[in-house]
């Protein structure tokens, strides 16, 4: 049954995946023709605003050309043997003008007409605004000798016309604001035909050609006008139109986009072109007059259409939408084929194999769990028990080291007093002084003094040990003085700290009583205070350990054990509560002395114990311990 699974698994899977790839395969070709159709429509878009204009561009330059060629034919700017001698300067100068004015405000193209003599300096001039007219008075008029179009247009003989490249216009060497895009048409006349040599000079505002141009864009075809030298006349960012005439460092297309420029450098005249990498822009060279003799390769514009990556975005992932949807449908088709086949009985098969998986798992985790539970119960009894019958057996080899000096003064002054006695009892069969009496006495009652002040000191040691050797024993709630506590316990560890050079001191700033477990807290202080001992310091070694018990609020008081000993390694800083972590472990130290601190503080006190960075200790402090107990458990 095994085997018949396993094969139909597998014809299902191998089934299952021919049918994924094919339908990825059929999914790539919906993402290809899709983005395909998306591009092409696109470039159309691109196409009809690049044709369109284009048409208006040549309309307007046609008109200039019509314009300029009306403007240079009139008998008004003519001299002829009838008149030259007969009509003076003044009408002539008057004639002039009144031809200038009828001829520009006849259209909102003309924004300046003027007549410079062949030094550059203007004759007449007239400017035309907002369907108004000014001729400016001869004391301002300017020379113009320096500028490019003067010169350039001085070397076109009649009858061509030349066409100055797309610039802005400029008044007294200032550029005039708002932006005024300006072509400039000039005529050579001379003076057998003219009333005198010199240039004329008509500037055609396109202000209203280039706002149209900005209208036309929209996000899938954007309009973008260069010129010759790849600076922008037309951009969104109007920050980049007409840098070029400020000196700005604002990057040229050929320096953005060194490949695009190379290809439209290369595309002749009147061409559109595709960027092949980016076939949605679209461009042309459009040339602005052909009457030029020396500029007519280089006198032209470049009108440039692109969508913004937005939609170029929009599109890719509208194809892969569309491509991901095909191929899931065809998936799910496949799938739902293929599922009728073999899924309930795969599924049943899999759900009774899968659950007597698990169910073998749990039963063997279940036993793993139990046992190491067993194990860590015992462990911990163990270990609590150990702790106990270790820190009892101190406490009984520290009463009787204590017990030893006063007892045997005791003794001592016991057998003194009896020696006393026997010698006084002699006396008497002798003959007794009364001299030697009153000696007896006096000797006798020293000696029971002393026996009585060593017997009071042995009965001390012993009432502490019974405090704590009770404490320890029992683990219920009790009132208890925490001085009293420290007091019993330095008695206690008082022969562990008398053979060494480590002075122990105590720093008792509460006079609170507790509501606690005075035994554990005792085993606690025992625990950090011997591990200070043992691991702080080396043999023969001076130090000191400081025991300080003050409060922190009106509820919890704080314990710190601290000591100028060697410190704790930084890297047992941070596992220092867990389990077996010691750096003595060839000295015979398990490791579970403060694992057991840990437990003591956090689980029977209700408190908590921690370890102080090494930045925050006092000066002359290498470690030191926090503990933080309730002052009463019992209302917690």
């Amino acid at each position: 049954m095994l085997k018949q699974v396993a094969s139909i698994k597998r014809s299902f899977v191998i089934t299952l995946t021919g049918a994924i790839v094919a339908s990825f395969l059929f999914s790539c070709l919906v993402f290809y023709q899709q983005y395909q159709a998306k591009l092409n429509s696109i470039q159309d878009i691109q196409d009809d605003l690049i044709f369109r204009s284009h048409n208006l561009f040549n309309r307007e330059l046609g008109s200039i050309r019509q314009l300029m060629k009306l403007l240079v034919a009139d008998n008004a700017l003519k001299s002829t043997t009838d008149n030259s001698d007969s009509v003076n300067l003044n009408q002539i100068n008057s004639k002039v003008l009144q031809h200038f004015i009828d001829f520009g405000s006849a259209t909102d193209l003309i924004s300046q007409i003027r007549w410079l003599d062949a030094s550059g300096q203007e004759r007449f001039r007239v400017n035309f605004e907002n369907n108004a007219y000014e001729v400016i008075p001869e004391n301002e008029l300017q020379n113009k000798k320096l500028r490019y179009y003067f010169q350039q247009g001085m070397l076109v003989k009649p009858p061509n016309i030349y066409t100055s490249v797309l610039d802005l216009n400029i008044e007294n060497k200032v550029i005039v604001k708002p932006y005024q895009p300006t072509l400039r048409a000039t005529y050579r006349t001379n003076s057998s035909d003219y009333y005198f040599d010199g240039l004329l000079v008509v500037n055609f505002n396109l202000s209203d050609l280039f706002k149209q141009f900005a209208s036309h864009s929209e996000a899938k075809a954007q309009l973008f006008v260069l010129n010759s030298e790849g600076h922008w006349l037309l951009h969104q960012d109007k920050s980049k139109e007409w840098a070029f005439m400020f000196d700005a460092q604002t990057p040229s297309l050929a320096e953005e986009s060194p490949k695009l420029w190379q290809h439209i450098a290369s595309l002749p005249i009147e061409e559109i072109g595709h960027f092949a990498e980016h076939r949605v822009k679209s461009f042309i060279k459009m040339l602005m007059f052909d009457d030029n003799t020396s500029e007519v390769e280089t006198n032209y514009v470049i009108l440039l259409v692109k969508s913004i990556d937005e939609v170029l975005q929009n599109l890719f992932w509208h194809a892969i939408q569309t491509a991901g949807l095909t191929m899931l449908i065809l998936v799910a088709i496949f799938g739902v084929y293929l599922w009728r086949e073999y899924h309930f009985k795969l599924k049943l098969l899999s759900s009774a194999i899968e659950l007597q998986q698990e169910q073998q798992a749990l039963t063997v985790a279940n036993q793993k769990l139990n046992k190491n539970l067993i194990q860590q119960q015992k462990l911990q009894e163990d270990l609590v028990e150990a702790q106990k019958l270790s820190s009892l057996g101190m406490m009984v080899a520290g009463i009787a080291h204590e017990m030893n000096t006063p007892v045997g003064g005791a003794v001592i002054s016991t057998s003194n007093a009896q020696v006393i006695c026997q010698k006084l009892q002699d006396q008497i069969q002798k003959g007794l002084t009364k001299q030697y009496l009153d000696e007896s006495l006096v000797s006798i009652n020293d000696n029971l003094y002393l026996s009585r002040l060593n017997l009071d000191k042995a009965v001390m040691h012993i009432k502490s040990f019974k405090r704590m050797a009770i404490d320890r024993a029992s683990e219920q709630l009790v009132s208890c003085d925490m001085n009293k506590i420290v007091d019993d316990l330095f008695a206690v560890l008082h022969p562990r700290f008398k053979t060494s050079r480590v002075a122990l001191n105590k720093h008792i700033e509460t006079n609170c009583n507790l509501v606690s477990r005075p035994g554990i807290i005792s085993q606690l202080l025992e625990n950090l205070i011997l591990n200070a001992l043992e691991h702080g310091f080396n043999e023969g070694e001076v130090g000191q350990i400081d025991v300080r018990v003050f409060n922190l609020d009106l509820k919890t008081i704080c314990i710190t054990v601290s000591d100028n000993g060697m410190g704790i390694n930084p890297d047992l800083r941070d596992k220092l509560f867990e389990p077996f972590v010691t750096s003595s472990r060839n000295h015979g130290h398990t490791g579970l002395g403060l694992s057991m601190v840990k437990q003591w503080a956090t689980k029977i006190l209700q408190g908590s114990v921690s370890i102080r960075q090494q930045e925050e200790l006092p000066k002359g402090i290498s470690t030191q311990f926090e503990i933080v107990l309730p002052i009463n458990i019992s209302v917690l």
